[in-house]
């Protein structure tokens, strides 16, 4: 049996299989015999090595003709030559051969010269970064019976506008089309189960997209800033919604969440600064950190009774945010969750809260009246600083400390009744830069005790009996 050869140096790359682009000056006919004999211990049957004087590298058992090729690039395929073998650094268009069933990871990666390709119907999948970089390809076809397309496929193709994906595909994979900024619709197939991590990253041309019902699960970043989709529906088969999913999608004003839905993860929205409004179903039980931070055109939203905790700055610097509902599910408000929310006039803190931690009123400027319950035993640092409309606050007794800074620049502030005998523990600069007219109401019996208290001697002449 005899088989055939590219003369010149061809580097592989053992791990990956990888060959880089080579030319190709002619091909020689090597005896099995003799490959045999020199076969690399670290490149897998039938390929083979052969030395002295550069390497050659065998790329078949049988006879493939590509003299008529300038260049080569070989992917070691898992079968008898599935992957793609030829192709031309300087070309713009490029029509694969009919034998071909597989386009290997990284077959055209980095071509910015190429415009167009023409994959025949023969090819299964696409490999990993098979297309990335090629920044001038402008349209593609995948033909019907491919049924993966690869991690980065298509990444950084900035100039593809329209790809037609077919109904065969099952997944498509991590980053397969991220930064595909030219590209302004796209159709997924009823095939596709999975939608990969940053699959539509930086697609910031996407005006709209339909997610099939077939799809069960979105990986996290999958469209992320994409920055003029403007409506989403999420399909009732999906369970979550990952983190950064929709992050940056500036333009988006309207999504509809399914009751499938029972969390979304942190950032999921971050950024969407036209959403408007967004109902979030009962069966969603964990809104992670930074969720809606940004989200300067909701104006209000309703928190189901499912949900137990609000995150680190989940709705900080939704600016246009005027009404909020918090269910006494919620037994934990973390910090800065509301900062920044200017248009918020009042909120009702569930029963089951016990501690507000740092800045999560900070800068609620419009904010008028708050109710701290009973169960509440701490308020953080800067809590309440610049709420510039708050006039009045009771503090329960549970509450045995109050942070530093927790009252800072809130120059409404003319009232503050303590209800506790027992001075809460007060950090530094609590009520400074309120009003001069403030007065710090206490219990009959403790004026004195609060008066000569650490930290509350700074007021001890605002400090009076409750009538």
């Amino acid at each position: 049996m005899k088989i055939k050869a590219l003369v010149p140096i061809a580097i592989v790359y053992p791990q990956n299989g990888r060959i880089q682009s080579i030319p190709c000056q002619g091909i020689v006919e090597v005896s099995s015999e003799l490959g045999e004999s020199l076969i690399h211990d670290e490149v897998a049957e039938p390929y083979v090595l052969i030395e002295p004087r550069g390497t050659k590298e065998i790329i078949s058992d049988e006879i493939v003709d590509i003299s008529e090729y300038e260049s080569a690039n070989v992917n070691v395929p898992t079968e008898d030559f599935e992957s793609l073998i030829e192709r031309d650094s300087n070309t713009t268009q490029y029509t694969i051969p009919d034998y071909v069933t597989k386009i290997g990871d990284y077959a055209f990666a980095g071509f910015n010269t190429l415009e167009s390709v023409t994959i025949p119907s023969g090819v299964t999948s696409i490999g990993n970064r098979a297309f990335e970089g090629c920044s001038s390809l402008t349209s593609m076809t995948i033909p019907s019976g491919a049924t993966s397309i690869g991690l980065g496929a298509f990444e950084g193709c900035s100039s593809l506008t329209s790809i037609t994906i077919p109904s065969s595909v099952a997944s498509i994979g991590y980053y397969a089309f991220t930064g595909c900024s030219a590209l302004t619709s796209i159709n997924i197939p009823s095939g596709v189960t999975s939608i990969g991590l940053g699959a539509f990253k930086g697609c910031s041309s996407l005006t709209s997209i339909t997610i099939p019902s077939s799809v069960t699960s979105i990986g996290t970043e999958a469209f992320e800033d994409c920055s003029l989709l403007t409506s989403m529906t999420i399909p009732s088969s999906i369970t979550s919604i990952g983190a950064y999913t929709f992050s940056g999608c500036s333009a988006l004003t309207s999504i509809t969440i399914p009751s499938s839905i029972t969390s979304i993860g942190a950032y999921a929205f971050s950024g969407c600064s036209a959403l408007t409004s967004i109902t979030i179903p009962s069966s969603v039980t964990s809104i992670g950190d930074y969720a809606f931070i940004q989200c300067r055109a909701l104006t209000s939203i309703n928190i189901p009774s499912s949900v137990t905790s609000i995150g680190w700055d989940t709705f900080k610097g939704c600016s246009s945010l005027t009404s909020i509902t918090i269910p006494s599910s919620v037994t934990s408000i973390e910090g800065s969750a509301f900062e920044g929310c200017s248009a918020l006039t009042s909120i009702n803190i569930p029963s089951g809260v016990t501690l507000i931690e740092w800045y999560t009123f900070k800068g609620c400027s419009a904010l008028t009246s708050i109710t701290i319950p009973s169960s509440m035993t701490s308020i953080g640092q800067y809590v309440f600083e610049d709420c510039s409309a708050l006039t009045s606050i009771t503090i329960p007794s549970s509450v045995t400390s109050i942070g530093g800074s927790a009252f800072y620049g809130c120059s409404s502030l003319t009232s503050i009744t303590l209800q506790g005998t027992t001075p809460p523990s007060l950090g530094s600069d609590a009520f400074k830069n309120t009003n001069n007219n403030l007065r710090i109401y206490v219990p009959s019996t403790s004026v004195e005790t609060y008066q000569i208290a650490d930290g509350w001697s700074n007021y001890a002449s605002k400090i009076q009996a409750t009538t």
